[in-house]
């Protein structure tokens, strides 16, 4: 991984060096030459990576070689800020925002040079000793980080499924197709074999999936225990068939399968460890690094992707000059163009999907994780430990740049970490492991801990319920932090002083309780991603005109905004609008001042949407809850161009009146829909949750043309399911839950309403008796 650093701090270089020029004189010819230096060693730590195995001496040099390129970020990002902030003005804001490392503002334009000469002899030093080890310069067949970056660019338009064109399978492939497609009538059995994460389950999908395989077999199966063995004796009896038995780890298993087939012929097995090998080389540089990075999370976790990626942005894996190559995409695209690529060569697992085709969540395979995680400790990478064992090893970690603890026992121990052990510290995660999410016992850190790492750019702070869980003034000192998380906490509290964090890319103060927030987002001018807390308190209206980069602006109470800051935010991609009573004409302006919203969450009483036009051309998720609508909504979102997902939800209010628990809080309170023909003609998901009052809904032949899934919950007064239903040839789920007995029964086959539904494949009713 260290070819992947040094390639980080090249590009942060360039980065410095265009944009930060002016603060870099009297050296600037130096870092010109460490930039040249630095690229010219990563073609040797290319040959270096993939044979530090080799040679303990080849590790040791790589080691120093990255952590060279981290002195030379730290000592050049901070000579950058101490002239910044001797000129003053606008300077300042602009090191603070770009720059990465730690504020020492008595070094000078000599000391400076010195530095740099003396990395630049050890870097040549180090250099000789490679070539005398026989490294040379190269690039590994199909990878490195330079590579991966020109071929996710390249697969950005052509990604569709996950199983399609994964690397490293043809010849497997190809082997096992043209086995099971050899004519002859007896039973035939090909096995896959490898340690885990190596992607068997997925050469398995390939072969399941392959045109030739499906057109050949009258029959496939797809099979993880022994339940149906008769009944496939009875289905060989008839057709030609082609199962799949997954995860089968023993020959017991297989034993107790067996006696479904006839089996005569064998292939021999399809081995995969020398593949592993290979792969671990293929897989070098940036997506190892990066993939590393989401080893800090625990085992079997399922990682939230929007976190994970924004990290890697915290992080200097998706840079500003990696994103702005002429498209619209922004860092978010690109972090999602690479999760996808880390798919594809099997070093993640897909957890769940988003509504919109994206990956929602995702996760390491044990065996994968294992591996990179044991790979990062060797490399002071990363460090994973709990609050008891990490009080018994602070000493042996002192280069240690990402550190994960997972909170496992009571508060006792945060109070004595002493973060002094920690001086190269990046990244650190505090995360509580799906077992214990109960717990509630982490209390705070110490006032004065904050100022021992400056180095920090990822901070997460999860699961700190205490009430009494404050959050320490001295958080101003990380000026460096670009992603800041207080998700699940319960802090009260947010002190003024986190202004100074200027370089603040995300920020999530999705906190359990009622949080005081100061006026100071208006300083984070390169803030893209602001999560609020549902409920919270200003002093003042907030100030969010200066963010100009804003993308992402969760739970706003517009009442708390001032109203000009609606006219900048031009960026914006995701906004949700929490419940307050505000007035319809400022809820347009709101609306139509985002012409680039692509997902709008409304959650307060509007009682009448905007006009169709004063929507984003882009928005293709809407969800609706407690608007108390009064005119049918579907004669205006109809006509939006995009929508894909349209969801009405429920909203309770904060003291609901328990015999009437839903009264005056619908999303929709008129009894009629309507939706028309050649209308909705993108939409694919449509949700109807708790509209209380709708008694009618009519969808006219032509309506709704791509619609995929439909889902219908607590809607007790609606009477029957809409004729026009049965025109939706592409409807493939239809969900029934918490509806009257009455409306189930005219669904079941022989019922009046049968024939609207009995064309879709998987009808599915739930919890429906009442």
């Amino acid at each position: 991984m260290a070819e992947a650093v040094v390639s980080g701090v090249v590009t942060r270089i360039g980065d410095l060096l265009v944009q930060e020029g002016k603060f870099l004189s009297g050296v600037s010819t130096q870092v010109e030459l460490l930039q040249i230096e630095l690229k010219l060693m990563q073609g040797l730590l290319k040959d270096a990576d993939a044979r530090q195995n080799e040679s303990e001496l080849v590790r040791q040099s790589g080691a120093e070689i990255r952590d060279l390129a981290y002195d030379a970020d730290d000592i050049m990002a901070t000579h950058a800020h101490t002239v910044g902030s001797r000129k003053g003005g606008g300077g300042v804001q602009k090191v603070l925002e770009r720059c990465s490392c730690i504020l020492d503002e008595g070094i000078t334009v000599h000391q400076v040079g010195s530095k740099i000469e003396d990395i630049m002899t050890k870097i040549s030093n180090l250099k000789t000793s490679f070539q005398g080890y026989g490294i040379r310069e190269s690039m590994i067949k199909g990878g490195g980080s330079s590579s991966f970056n020109e071929r996710q660019r390249e697969q950005r338009q052509t990604f569709s499924h996950l199983e399609h064109d994964v690397v490293g399978f043809d010849d497997d492939l190809n082997k096992l197709v043209e086995f099971l497609l050899k004519e002859g009538e007896d039973s035939r059995v090909a096995s896959i074999c490898g340690m885990g994460g190596l992607g068997k389950t997925t050469l398995a999908k390939m072969v399941y999936n392959y045109r030739k395989v499906k057109q050949h077999f009258g029959c496939r199966a797809w099979l993880k225990d022994a339940e149906i063995v008769e009944k496939l004796r009875q289905v060989q009896c008839e057709k030609k068939c082609f199962v799949i038995l997954d995860d089968i780890w023993n020959i017991e298993a297989w034993n107790s399968l067996q006696e479904a087939f006839l089996v005569r012929d064998r292939v021999t097995k399809t081995y995969m460890e020398k593949f592993g090998k290979e792969m671990i080389g293929y897989c070098g540089g940036l997506p190892l690094a990066i993939t590393v990075l989401g080893g800090l999370f625990p085992e079997d976790f399922e990682i939230p992707t929007k976190e994970l990626i924004r990290m890697w942005m915290g992080e200097g894996f998706v840079s500003e000059i990696q994103h702005n190559r002429g498209r619209e995409d922004t860092m978010d695209d690109v972090g999602h163009q690479y999760l996808r690529e880390l798919v594809q060569r099997c070093m993640v697992l897909v957890g769940k999907m988003g509504s919109l085709g994206r990956i929602k969540s995702c996760r390491m395979h044990d065996f994968m994780r294992d591996f990179c995680v044991s790979k990062a400790q060797e490399e002071n990478f990363l460090h994973i430990t709990n609050i008891l064992s990490l009080k018994h090893h602070e000493s042996q970690n002192s280069k240690v740049q990402r550190l994960a603890i997972y909170l496992e026992s009571d508060d006792n121990y945060i109070k004595g970490i002493k973060f002094s052990e920690y001086p190269c510290l990046r990244s650190l995660l505090y995360l509580l492991p799906r077992q214990n999410n109960r717990l509630q016992s982490y209390s705070y850190f110490k006032e004065s801990c904050f100022k021992k790492f400056k180095l920090v750019r990822v901070l997460h702070l999860e699961n700190f319920r205490k009430h009494d869980c404050k959050l320490p003034k001295d958080i101003g000192c990380l000026i460096f932090l670009r992603y800041f998380s207080l998700k699940y906490s319960n802090k009260q509290k947010v002190p003024s002083s986190i202004g100074n964090l200027r370089c603040l890319e995300t920020l999530d103060l999705q906190v359990f309780s009622v949080l005081k927030v100061p006026n100071v987002f208006k300083y984070m001018k390169q803030l893209k991603h602001l999560y609020l807390p549902k409920y919270y308190q200003v002093c003042c209206k907030l100030e969010l005109g200066n963010l100009s980069y804003l993308q992402t602006l969760v739970n706003v109470q517009p009442k708390t905004i001032q109203i000009p800051t609606w006219f900048k935010l031009n960026r914006l991609r995701v906004l949700k609008v929490m419940n307050n009573e505000w007035a319809q004409d400022a809820i347009q302006i709101l609306v139509s001042r985002c012409p680039r919203t692509e997902k709008l969450h409304l959650y307060q009483p509007i009682k009448k949407l905007p006009d169709a036009h004063q929507f984003s051309p882009n928005l293709a998720k809407l969800t609706l809850s407690g608007t108390k609508l009064e005119e049918d909504p579907m004669e205006t979102l109809e006509k939006l161009p995009n929508l894909k997902i349209l969801c009405f939800h429920h909203a309770f209010e904060k003291s609901p009146d328990l015999n009437n628990q839903y009264n005056g809080c619908g999303t929709f309170n008129g009894k009629n829909m309507v939706c028309s023909e050649r209308g909705f003609p993108l939409l694919q998901s449509l949700l109807l949750s708790h509209l209380y009052y709708l008694e009618e809904w009519r969808v006219e032949q032509g309506a709704m043309p791509s619609l995929y899934c439909l889902e219908i919950e607590f809607c007790g007064s609606l009477k029957t399911i809409p004729d026009g239903l049965r025109f939706i040839t592409t409807l493939q789920e239809l969900k029934i839950k918490r509806m009257p007995k009455a409306f189930i029964d005219r669904l079941h086959e022989g019922g009046p309403d049968f024939d609207k539904v009995k064309h879709v494949p998987s009808l599915v009713f739930q919890r429906c008796d009442y």
